[in-house]
Protein backbone atom coordinates (compact mmCIF):
# COMPACT_ATOMS: atom_id res chain seq x y z
CA UNK A 1 0.00 0.00 0.00
CA UNK A 2 1.43 3.50 -0.93
CA UNK A 3 0.84 6.92 0.50
CA UNK A 4 -0.06 9.10 -1.57
CA UNK A 5 2.06 12.25 -0.80
CA UNK A 6 0.60 15.85 -2.02
CA UNK A 7 3.34 19.13 -2.57
CA UNK A 8 2.26 21.98 -0.63
CA UNK A 9 2.20 25.94 -1.53
CA UNK A 10 6.03 25.56 -0.34
CA UNK A 11 7.03 22.63 -2.17
CA UNK A 12 7.13 20.65 0.62
CA UNK A 13 5.95 16.86 0.80
CA UNK A 14 2.75 16.89 2.90
CA UNK A 15 4.02 14.00 5.58
CA UNK A 16 7.82 13.48 4.74
CA UNK A 17 10.09 13.61 8.13
CA UNK A 18 13.21 15.37 7.71
CA UNK A 19 15.58 14.13 9.91
CA UNK A 20 18.75 16.32 10.56
CA UNK A 21 21.73 15.81 12.61
CA UNK A 22 23.26 19.20 13.62
CA UNK A 23 26.76 19.87 13.19
CA UNK A 24 27.83 22.73 14.70
CA UNK A 25 29.43 25.15 12.67
CA UNK A 26 32.39 27.51 13.57
CA UNK A 27 31.81 30.38 15.67
CA UNK A 28 33.47 33.66 14.17
CA UNK A 29 32.94 36.54 16.79
CA UNK A 30 29.36 35.70 17.68
CA UNK A 31 28.26 34.47 14.61
CA UNK A 32 28.12 30.69 13.28
CA UNK A 33 28.60 30.65 9.46
CA UNK A 34 28.93 28.51 6.54
CA UNK A 35 30.81 28.56 3.05
CA UNK A 36 27.85 27.57 0.25
CA UNK A 37 27.53 27.23 -3.29
CA UNK A 38 24.65 29.70 -5.04
CA UNK A 39 22.77 26.72 -7.51
CA UNK A 40 20.65 28.60 -10.38
CA UNK A 41 18.83 26.59 -12.33
CA UNK A 42 20.82 23.01 -11.45
CA UNK A 43 24.21 25.31 -12.60
CA UNK A 44 26.84 26.75 -9.97
CA UNK A 45 26.62 30.25 -10.01
CA UNK A 46 28.64 31.85 -7.19
CA UNK A 47 29.84 31.21 -3.63
CA UNK A 48 28.11 32.60 -0.58
CA UNK A 49 28.74 33.07 2.89
CA UNK A 50 25.97 32.43 5.15
CA UNK A 51 26.04 33.57 8.53
CA UNK A 52 23.82 33.97 11.89
CA UNK A 53 23.99 34.04 15.67
CA UNK A 54 21.39 31.32 16.29
CA UNK A 55 22.71 27.64 16.19
CA UNK A 56 20.85 26.04 13.20
CA UNK A 57 20.80 28.10 9.72
CA UNK A 58 17.69 28.37 8.31
CA UNK A 59 15.80 31.33 5.57
CA UNK A 60 16.07 33.89 7.80
CA UNK A 61 19.93 33.73 7.75
CA UNK A 62 22.26 36.57 6.43
CA UNK A 63 23.67 35.40 3.09
CA UNK A 64 26.73 37.37 1.54
CA UNK A 65 27.71 36.94 -1.93
CA UNK A 66 32.18 35.83 -1.98
CA UNK A 67 34.19 37.16 -4.44
CA UNK A 68 37.55 35.63 -4.79
CA UNK A 69 40.60 37.78 -6.02
CA UNK A 70 43.53 36.04 -6.84
CA UNK A 71 46.75 38.14 -5.65
CA UNK A 72 49.30 39.49 -7.90
CA UNK A 73 52.90 39.13 -7.35
CA UNK A 74 54.42 42.34 -8.40
CA UNK A 75 56.48 40.20 -11.69
CA UNK A 76 52.66 39.60 -12.64
CA UNK A 77 51.55 43.12 -12.27
CA UNK A 78 54.59 44.96 -14.11
CA UNK A 79 54.25 41.71 -17.27
CA UNK A 80 50.75 42.78 -17.54
CA UNK A 81 51.55 46.61 -17.53
CA UNK A 82 54.59 45.43 -19.98
CA UNK A 83 51.82 43.63 -22.39
CA UNK A 84 48.98 46.96 -22.07
CA UNK A 85 52.07 49.33 -23.65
Amino acid sequence: MEEEQQSSDDGMVQGSVIYREICALPHYGKYRVQVSPWIVDGTFAGTVLRADEKDVLDLDSSVYPLRIIEKDTEKERQSNQLEKK
